[in-house]
């Protein structure tokens, strides 16, 4: 077997590996429409955050932050049956952000909970840490809000391993 032979198994051999990690997930089995909550609850757990409805119903969030990236929003109708499964953490999502009007409100429902809150003392803000994959780039989102809980600014950081760099001069 040639090096190029070898390679290219190597690489189906991940993305097998990738499909069925991908495949596993506690939400695959969920079907709207039919999969009720107690069903839900047996194949995915307690979400990590929960909206109820005033007109009944709830929306329930499941994180699979930080190294899965993926947030999912699981709308229950008022006769406890899922409704829709939504990921959140999408390209889409993060452009409806907007510094100086979104509100902490606004961020959760289109993203979902954070992976974490930290408090940047010197800005006087509260930033959230969302970790997710924008166009198939792993990304650290960070979300700052003033005392008021608007959006006062956004930073992504690409996590793209950087192969083949040298930081010394003549490497």
């Amino acid at each position: 077997m040639n090096r190029s032979s070898n390679l290219l198994r190597i690489a189906l051999l991940c993305a097998c590996i990738l499909a069925v990690g991908c495949a596993m997930t506690p939400l695959a089995g969920v079907v709207p429409g039919s999969t009720t909550l107690d069903e839900l609850r047996g194949l995915a757990g307690e979400p990590r955050a929960r909206i109820d409805h005033a007109g009944g119903g709830a929306t329930l969030y499941y994180s699979h932050q930080p190294y899965g990236r993926e947030n999912y929003a699981v709308r229950i109708t008022n006769r406890g049956v899922v409704a829709s499964v939504e990921g959140l953490l999408t390209v889409d999502n993060f452009a409806k952000i907007r510094v100086n009007e979104s509100t902490t409100s606004e961020v959760r429902t289109l993203l979902g909970p954070p992976n974490s809150v930290d408090r940047v003392e010197r800005k006087g803000h509260t930033a959230w840490e969302y970790w997710a994959w924008l166009n198939s780039v792993p990304m650290r989102v960070w979300i700052s809000f003033s005392a008021d809980d608007v959006v006062r600014e956004v930073v992504r950081i690409d996590e793209t391993p950087q192969l083949n760099t040298c930081p010394a001069p003549g490497c």
